[in-house]
């Protein structure tokens, strides 16, 4: 099992069991929440969680992983309609598309939000500024 807090709360955690794959989120009582190896959020009906295994970062999207790494990028686009897609590719290929509708989008039309804001929000704009900062690994 693994323990992800629950994006952005300081309340929750996120149980992930990965045979069979499960996610539980559960109140923790006391705000000082463990040590933990990630992030996780519902969207829709679709858990989604960053962490680290084995010493690798990894993003999970129900039973889809991918490593965050080199060899993958993420892009995250506004439409005109209020919806949000986030996407994974790598080699110029499509591995992964979720749209979804961010909660606060009514927040970005006011001059006073600003895309740092968004940051502590939004798991997507938050995992796609991970990813698109991260370094390069090294061999």
């Amino acid at each position: 099992m693994i323990e992800l807090k629950y994006f952005p709360s300081n309340f929750y955690k996120v149980q992930m069991t990965e045979q069979p794959l499960s996610f539980t989120r559960k109140f923790v009582f006391n705000t000082n929440l463990p040590m933990t190896s990630g992030w996780a959020d519902k969207s829709g009906a679709t858990w989604c969680a960053m962490y680290q295994k084995d010493g690798v970062l990894t993003f999970r999207a129900g039973e889809w992983t991918c490593p965050i790494d080199g060899e993958s990028v993420c892009t995250l686009v506004d439409g005109a309609d209020g919806a949000a897609v986030f996407a994974v590719s790598a080699h110029g290929k499509l591995l992964f598309e979720h749209r979804y509708t961010f909660k606060k989008w009514k927040k970005l039309a006011d001059p006073g939000y600003a895309a740092s804001d968004r940051l502590t929000d939004d798991f997507f704009a938050w995992l796609c500024d991970i990813w698109t900062s991260k370094a390069p690994v090294q061999n």
